[in-house]
């Protein structure tokens, strides 16, 4: 009898030990998840941060190019020329058309580069092509025309 009594009360600390270890293992998974919900809440606010603070840039880049200044320009001469490596006996013009400017503001001096004029529908324009603005309206009518940008005696740009 006493041999079963030592065998009970070993299976019931046996079975007491078991229960105290499956206790611990719920306790662990429970504070691993814890622990991984709580990553997930940080990582999570991280993004969102990191998003908030792009946008943010982004919202006042946009902006900053949606204000308008006003300025003096002055067409400086082809940008292919401005970018050119070499020398050539071709003119840049017949390549590509786009121009280097330089504008003078306020707020300094400022390049644009590759600028070409807007040009729209115009029923009064021998072309039907127009410079949208005025400054331009002594421009040819068309990137066909580049090298007429440039008047060849003057050495000057319209």
């Amino acid at each position: 009898a006493m041999a079963q009594s030592r065998g009970r009360k070993g299976t019931r600390r046996g079975e007491e030990a078991g229960t105290a270890k499956r206790g611990a293992s719920r306790f662990g998974n429970c504070t691993q998840r814890r622990v991984r919900k709580t990553v997930q809440i940080i990582v999570g606010l991280t993004l969102i941060i990191v998003g908030s603070a792009i946008i943010g840039v982004y919202a006042s880049e946009y902006s900053a190019v949606g204000d308008v200044i006003q300025a003096e320009c002055r067409i400086m001469g082809y940008q292919e020329d401005a970018d050119r490596k070499f020398v050539s006996d071709r003119p840049s013009c017949l390549s590509t058309c786009g121009f280097q400017v330089m504008a003078s503001a306020e707020q300094g001096v400022f390049e644009a580069v590759n600028f070409m004029p807007l040009y729209e529908d115009d029923s009064s324009s021998p072309t039907g092509r127009a410079a949208v603005d005025e400054e331009f309206r002594c421009c040819p009518t068309s990137a066909n025309d580049c090298c007429d940008f440039k008047d060849a005696d003057s050495g000057q740009f319209c």
